[in-house]
């Protein structure tokens, strides 16, 4: 049997336990609110103590079968001289896509590479501390209002001439009339004064010494096949493993069905450097029945040579098939990375 409790007894536990409760949550919420200001403040001095010129976004695309980079977009932080990498993690960057730095009035100057081939629309739109920019002979396209709103750009020089600048009356491409100016003159200097809408054309571009990319002289990395850009190689040291395998027609596919090609089994073997940008090397073959040119009969290693162009950008590989089926043969590869 279970005494009962007396009624004032149950009360007054009942607010005991209220007001501790009550006295626990006043802390916790003290200590939750003194946390969230510390970490304001340590956020704010991380901020704070950030770089400035490092937080450009990149993506990852494919032109006509070779992997680049985009700017794809900047930091509204970004401020100061901003200087666009030639590559970024070993691969070329080629792009800067719509709205890039749009609105990123802390920017004064941009040093855009010999890389760069086309500048999309609105990227330096909203810039307003932008002072001065080069174009290099790289680009050939400038998009719809890439500098619109720019109202402190005073010094653009163009590298070359023949540049498409995609413009309009209602948007304008550029500030003031340089987009006329520079049709009409070509590659140089152009400069105005602030507010000003009449740019002029002051002197030549200067020559501009380009650093040719260091050439990659090793077969390491992974290569894509030229015709069928499905088809990957990955090179190390003395081999090549296929690291990735498309459809590339019915006798490559039959082979694949076959089990005679497989991702992750060396494609390249035994090779070896023979001169500057030449190497020998055993490459594997599909053979075939005159018969039957779809149907894949087997493997074969056949005796090749790679010669590389001398950017390190290609690779031809010939030699001469023996086994079942006979003849010269000749691939191109194209560096991926």
């Amino acid at each position: 049997m279970y005494a009962e409790t007396p009624a004032f007894l149950y009360s007054s536990w009942i607010h005991k336990e209220f007001f501790m409760k009550k006295k626990i949550l006043v802390g916790q919420a003290k200590r939750y609110c003194l946390l969230a200001v510390l970490l304001t403040i340590v956020g704010a001095m991380v901020f704070a103590q950030a770089p400035t010129l490092d937080k450009l976004r990149f993506s990852r695309t494919v032109v006509d079968g070779v992997a680049v980079w985009n700017v794809s977009e900047a930091n509204k932080q970004i401020s100061g001289a901003v200087v666009i990498p030639e590559t970024h993690e070993g691969i070329t960057v080629a792009r800067i896509p719509s709205n890039a730095f749009q609105d990123c009035i802390g920017i004064t100057s941009v040093i855009i590479p010999n890389t760069i081939t086309q500048m999309v629309s609105s990227v330096f739109r909203g810039c307003t501390g932008l002072t001065s920019i080069t174009i290099p002979a790289s680009v050939n396209t400038i998009g719809q209002s890439d500098f619109n709103g720019c109202t402190n750009l005073t010094s653009v020089t163009f590298q070359k001439t023949g540049i498409t600048i995609l413009t309009s009356a209602v948007v304008p491409t550029f500030p003031g009339d340089l987009t006329d100016k520079y049709r009409a003159g070509g590659a140089g200097v152009y400069t105005r004064t602030t507010g000003s809408n009449t740019w002029t054309r002051t002197g030549d571009a200067p020559a501009v010494a380009v650093t040719p990319p260091p050439v990659n002289v090793s077969l390491d990395g992974v290569w894509a096949h030229t015709d069928n850009p499905e088809v990957r190689i990955t090179a190390s040291g003395s081999t090549g493993t296929f690291s990735s395998i498309g459809y590339t027609g019915p006798l490559a596919l039959d082979a694949i069905n076959k089990g005679y090609v497989k991702i992750g089994e060396q494609a390249w073997r035994n090779i070896r450097s023979t001169d500057n940008l030449k190497w020998s090397a055993q490459t594997l073959i599909i053979t075939v029945n005159d018969s039957r040119p779809n149907v894949a009969m087997g493997t074969n290693w056949a005796n090749s040579t790679f010669t590389m162009s001398a950017d390190g950008k290609t690779i031809s590989v010939t030699g001469v098939t023996s086994g079942n089926v006979g003849g010269a043969y000749a691939d191109t590869y194209t560096r991926v990375r």
